[in-house]
């Protein structure tokens, strides 16, 4: 019978064990453990019966020093010399009286999938930006803090070099550097600074650095897509999160209780109540699934205000150790009497018998357990905790609209309602929930949005939690079985009159086709409430300076919303003229729109809020944001250097063509300069000043040095023109 199922999150533990083929044979000197600096570990369990007399003398031969016992399931925590965990495994085995023994295995966050470049991306978490606001996030009075502005450069653009070279020019100080979600920087631009920054043909735009505020709270696509969205709240449940801690004081999370089990070093298996903070971001994201608050700010999770329980186990790297994570379990099972549903983020591609032994205990205590199924595109049958017979094992799906239909984008893992690319599968995977692009709650009180089967298991912790709500007396098993014969068939069609989730999806590789996560059908005994959806497209649009431009924006109709709705825009520049081709406009369930109009000549970068108020008796009201990015045609010129690289010996010279290229009729004169040249290095023009062209003016830059090494050249163009204009570029020599 194959085994049992939950919705968890996922955080991989990686099982370091050595491959040394140390000698087993009678005779063999025992190993010496020294300081634990210099030491691994090893999990030891003996047979029922040995006494501590023999388990003593068990260690005393293979040479290993007892340094804890994990309560609960009686395990050693053993100290032998570092590198040599393999053979000490080896020896233990060896005994009759060991029933097993293995290398304490280090645990981490799993990434969301199997791309090289994964080190630079961890969980591909994009944190809280102007940038990526969407619907979600409003504006508040423009307020500076540290940084006045972020500037985001062109595609292309070294965001490292480009930003320390408009520093160095227009005295600006550099604060962070962004170069995976966009290139850029934050920098504190001194006033009337601002128009030389954005003429910088380096520059895309730049903008106020704002505080951002939520205004509504808007039910995530996963929670949307498993009809979660409508529950209300609050869910009488407790759910522990055992991963990298929570968020104690996040707003939009009722954290009661805390514990961290990663305190100290590998071996230290005391559990500090009050301490379960986190410092990495993975496990206050999974809470916010599984139970974001129903409070008018930020996410709403699947069990709204369920009572959450921080059990840290993982560091802030999102690493840990087996020992680290049994102990979390532990003292999960000793609160077992108060958390009904526990989520685990985390394993490894092995076999923990250890954490097994912890698991199924737990589980026989009354706690449900949800687990990802791992994010390695492999069969879930080789991952632990993910294969354990007693847990609801999740796998990710896309759901990129919070709808079925597979009409929402698709993403850098797969189209619209198909299973994630990224996803583990197989016969021993129990439930799939969305994992793609999952917006949720983040440390230090913000949010983030991240996919993984980590996104996914959270989904059916809260299933699982809404389901106890609703049925007290249901064990895990109870809590599994209902949860898989509630979900909807993967080839299911949809049906949009019913519920927005309630479809199936493609793309499952094998036989074992296993149910999307589904609670419409009111696990909770609470109806589907009638909403509306609103989006607005594009979400960026750059025009000149009174210029009209144009945003679409869609009114969705959910659970048979059918009231007319009221458009405004706020935020609008001074003296900004805006108007809306139909208004009022009632939702439908295919998507109702209408035209916003907007014209200004007012330069500068401007986030609007486009709200929509309903008629209905609650006068239901949701926003969207858009950016409206407003240029001045002025005169000016561009500067490029190439080639971009050179490399000569010491004591030679290379040459770079320098570019200037007349943009709107520039005419005047500009001159030339280099810096950050190597000590004691020379250098020239062949032209200098130059006046730039349409077609391009050329002077050709030589340097020569004897001193070897790599360096980033700043060429800067200063124009004779009353504002002096000045643009950049850079060019790398490398001296050998």
């Amino acid at each position: 019978m194959h085994k049992s199922r939950i919705f968890i999150l996922l955080t991989f533990i990686t099982l370091l064990i050595g491959t040394l083929g140390w000698n087993t044979g009678h005779g063999v000197a025992p190993l010496s453990a020294s300081a634990d600096s210099d030491t691994d570990g090893v999990l030891v369990k003996f047979r029922p019966g040995v006494s501590a007399a023999e388990r003593s003398a068990v260690h005393q031969q293979v040479g290993g020093r007892v340094k804890d016992v994990i309560p609960g399931i009686d395990v050693d925590v053993v100290v032998v010399p570092s590198g040599r965990a393999a053979e000490a495994v080896s020896r233990y085995q060896q005994s009759p009286r060991v029933q097993y023994a293995e290398v304490d295995a280090e645990a981490h966050l799993v990434d969301a999938t199997v791309d090289p470049s994964l080190s630079k991306q961890w969980g591909l978490f994009t944190i809280k930006a102007p940038l990526a606001l969407a619907a979600t996030l409003a504006p508040s009075p423009p307020d500076p803090g540290p940084a006045t502005h972020i500037v985001v450069f062109h595609g292309g653009v070294d965001p490292d070099v480009a930003s320390l070279d408009l520093g160095t020019r227009h005295g600006l100080t550099r604060e962070f550097v962004y170069r995976h979600a966009l290139l850029g920087a934050s920098l504190v631009i001194p006033p009337g600074k601002e128009a030389a920054v954005q003429s910088d043909p380096r520059v895309a735009f730049l903008e106020r650095n704002q505080k951002v505020t939520l205004f509504n709270q808007p039910a995530p696509t996963g929670v949307n897509r498993i009809d979660a969205e409508g529950v209300g709240g609050p869910v009488d449940v407790d759910i522990a999160i055992i991963d990298t801690g929570i968020d104690l004081t996040h707003p939009d999370l009722n954290v009661v209780a805390s514990t961290n089990c990663a305190w100290g070093g590998q071996f230290n298996q005391t559990c500090t109540d009050g301490q379960g903070a986190d410092d990495n971001g993975h496990g206050s994201h999974v809470a916010g699934t599984a139970a974001a608050r129903n409070n008018s700010i930020g996410v709403l999770g699947v069990a709204p205000d369920a009572r959450l329980w921080a059990v840290k186990v993982l560091d802030n790297a999102g690493k840990g150790y087996e020992s680290w994570v049994i102990a979390g379990v532990d003292w999960v099972t000793v609160h077992a009497s108060q958390i009904e549903v526990a989520n685990m983020s985390l394993g490894c591609e092995c076999t923990m018998s250890a954490l097994d032994l912890a698991i199924a205990n737990s589980v026989k205590a009354g706690v449900t357990y949800a687990v990802a199924a791992g994010n390695s595109n492999k069969d879930a049958s080789t991952f632990s905790p993910a294969k354990h017979s007693d847990v609801i094992t999740v796998s990710a799906m896309v759901d990129s609209d919070g709808r079925c239909g597979g009409l929402g984008p698709s993403t850098s893992y797969g189209a619209d309602d198909t299973r994630a690319s990224f996803s583990n599968y197989g016969s021993l995977v129990e439930l799939a929930a969305p994992g793609v692009n999952i917006y949720s709650t983040y440390k230090t009180g913000g949010y983030a949005t991240g996919s993984g089967t980590s996104m996914a298991s959270p989904h059916v912790a809260g299933a699982a939690a809404l389901y106890k709500a609703a049925n007290a007396l249901a064990t895990p098993t109870d809590v599994r079985n209902a949860l898989m014969a509630g979900g909807v068939a993967q080839t299911k069609a949809c049906d949009t009159s019913l519920n927005n989730g309630n479809a199936g999806f493609r793309g499952d590789p094998d036989i074992y086709h296993e149910p999307l996560a589904y609670v419409g059908s009111s696990s909770s005994g609470t109806p589907a409430t009638a909403d509306f959806s609103m989006a607005a497209s594009p979400s960026s649009q750059t025009v000149t300076a009174g210029v009209g431009t144009s945003y679409t924006v869609t009114l969705t109709s959910l659970n048979g919303y059918a009231s007319a709705v009221n458009f405004s825009v706020t935020w609008l520049p001074s003296g900004a003229s805006s108007s809306f081709s139909s208004n009022p406009v009632t939702p439908t369930s295919g998507g109702a729109t209408s035209m916003l109009t907007v014209s200004t000549s007012m330069a500068g970068t401007y986030i609007l809020i486009i709200t929509g108020t309903g008629t209905d008796l609650a006068n239901t009201a949701h926003s969207a944001s858009v950016t409206l990015v407003v240029t001045i045609a002025s005169t000016d010129f561009s500067i490029a250097a190439s080639p971009s690289a050179r490399s000569i010996p010491a004591g030679k010279s290379a040459a770079y063509k320098v570019t200037l290229t007349a943009l709107n009729g520039y005419a005047s004169a500009v001159n030339l300069s280099v810096t950050w040249l190597p000590s004691g290095a020379s250098s020239s023009f062949s032209s200098n000043p130059v006046t730039p062209t349409s077609g391009g003016a050329t002077s050709m830059l030589t340097v020569s040095t004897s001193t070897a090494g790599t360096y980033i050249l700043i060429i800067t163009g200063t124009g004779t023109d009353l504002a002096n204009t000045a643009h950049s570029a850079s060019v790398k020599l490398m001296v050998k």
